[in-house]
């Protein structure tokens, strides 16, 4: 069979500058789709594949290029340009699989637009649903009895992937699911609440067979969660010599042995969901258990004190928030020393508990999903207007990467400081599609640092 997989963006909404894929012009993005790499490694060679990420280039469904077989991956904020391109595709011909968060917890709306859904993950049940289309007897739902394992995935096929398209090509996952069930997150109903994780070795194995710079992302939604696996697993990557990032929680730094070996196995920054500082907020997230205010700045001076650089995560708009949330968040944003920071408005995707709560609130303003990306008000909040709260998080990224801020976090970088100005400005565009081609200076500074330092530093 021919098979097209297809990662949606939500840039085609805001209208961004991406350009048709018969144009040789393509933009550049942050990451590869880890989802439809790894789909097309369990894929046969006895199939042609095609691979399209739309943060890219905008696909374009041709009568002179029909997939026998077309698989979608998409969140909320991307469904409908999924479900537009379903339709395309189903007039012409091809079957169309749909699969991602939304479909997963959505799945009757998906298939008004598919031939079939995926719920949840397809580790384990890829090979069958191939095999059900390639003879016309495939099922309109598919859905794992259980979580995968993990256990000898293949190679992802970035190869499939345009070349020179990412900021940071080399990305792997060592585990999957987290156990905190926060009120306004996707990733229990997707990937669940258990901790799963890959054999060691296997990780160890992809990094070293996957050529590329030094620099590594690992998107596990949480690699500390298990301290103690993470441990085994920093001792063992610290023979490789890589810088990497991933996720993490806050609290992760209590464990200063486990910093400790983070930092000797070359982690260098962390993505932390702060969420809130307000206890009350914090405990309507149902994430009051791990996060405590009055421990955030021990925690982010751990953090610093062995090398470890934090993106931290603020959300707004919980019931409790109040029209100063903005200001008190972003003055202990920039007091606390936090290296980059990110802020986005409460948003209820389908399938969280704050979504039924809303739903059952009458509070969500419309169901036009494609204003589900963390960046608009789609509900009626309990103490401000939700232009209140769209121009509140508006104002909280401005103030933090302004002049005066940035400058004052720059100071502290030294010889790293053309470093972290670039990620500061690129984090001081709100949505990184807005980042010029400035940025491809990104890679050389890199690699000038990479040589000149040697990773000891």
């Amino acid at each position: 069979m021919y098979i097209k997989l297809i990662y949606t963006s939500h840039d085609f909404y805001n209208k961004r500058a991406i350009t048709d894929n018969g144009n040789n012009d393509r933009r550049r993005t942050l990451l590869p789709p880890v989802n439809i790499a790894l789909l097309a490694g369990l894929t046969p060679d006895r199939h042609r594949l095609e691979l399209v990420d739309e943060n890219i280039y905008i696909d374009s469904p041709s009568q002179y290029d029909i997939p026998d077989l077309v698989g979608i991956s998409s969140m909320t904020g991307t469904i409908e340009r999924a479900y537009e391109l379903a339709d395309k595709y189903r007039k012409l011909g091809s079957k169309v699989i749909i699969g991602g968060s939304h479909a997963t917890v959505m799945p009757d709306e998906a298939l008004l637009h598919a031939d079939a859904v995926a719920v949840g993950e397809v580790d384990s049940s890829w090979a069958d649903i191939l095999n059900d289309f390639e003879n016309s007897n495939y099922k309109k739902i598919y859905k794992q009895d259980e979580y995968s394992s993990l256990e000898n995935l293949p190679m992802l096929r970035y190869d499939l992937l345009p070349k020179d398209s990412y900021y940071l090509p080399r990305v792997f996952q060592t585990s999957r699911g987290c156990p905190y069930n926060c009120s306004f997150c996707t990733v229990t109903s997707t990937f669940g609440a258990r901790y799963r994780h890959r054999a060691i070795e296997d990780v160890v194995r992809e990094i070293k067979e996957t050529r590329g710079q030094n620099l590594i992302v690992f998107t596990d939604d949480n690699i500390m969660a298990d301290r103690r696996r993470a441990k085994e697993l920093f001792k063992a990557l610290k023979e490789l010599k890589i810088i990497w990032g991933s996720q993490a929680s806050l609290d992760a730094a209590r464990d200063t042995k486990l910093l400790e070996l983070a930092k000797e196995c070359g982690c260098r920054g962390l993505f932390v969901g702060i969420e809130s500082i307000s206890k009350e907020s914090l405990k309507e997230a149902n994430k009051s258990g791990v996060n405590k205010p009055d421990d955030y700045i021990k925690l982010i001076e751990n953090f610093r004190k062995y090398g470890v650089r934090l993106l931290g995560s603020f959300v707004f708009g919980f019931d409790t928030d109040e029209r100063d949330v903005f200001e008190k968040t972003v003055r202990f944003a920039v007091n606390s020393k936090l290296d980059l920071a990110s802020f986005s408005v409460l948003t209820p995707f389908p399938g969280t508990a704050l979504y039924e709560k809303l739903l059952k609130e009458d509070r969500l303003m419309h169901r036009d999903w494609k204003h589900y990306y963390q960046g608009e008000a789609c509900f009626y909040p309990m103490k401000m207007s939700p232009a209140e709260l769209q121009r509140g998080q508006i104002y909280a990224w401005k103030k933090f990467y302004s002049t005066p801020n940035t400058l004052k976090r720059l100071i502290r970088y030294k010889q790293y400081t053309p470093i972290y100005w670039l990620a500061n400005y690129i984090f001081s565009k709100i949505n990184l599609s807005d980042v010029p081609k400035l940025v491809n200076v990104v890679k050389n500074a890199w690699n000038a640092v990479d040589r000149r330092l040697k990773l000891k530093s």
